[in-house]
């Protein structure tokens, strides 16, 4: 997904988000980003075709794969 992002704020985001999955605040994120949560979403929604919490759940589940292999 990293690779098709053009906004900045939307790639750092996801490169929080994929520091510490486990730890991850949503409420958080977009704080860093300078945005509303809402306009945050939108953003996100639109680079990378997932809601942020859609996002979070996915790379949790990946990772949980990969742990259980």
């Amino acid at each position: 997904i990293l690779g098709r992002v053009v906004d900045q704020r939307v790639r750092r985001s996801i490169e929080v988000i994929e520091a510490d999955l486990g730890a991850a605040s949503l409420a958080e994120v977009p704080k860093q980003s300078g945005l509303s949560p809402r306009n945050f979403s939108r953003l996100f929604l639109r680079e990378t075709g997932l809601t942020p919490k859609e996002f979070l759940t996915l790379r949790r589940v990946d990772r949980a794969k990969e742990l259980l292999a």
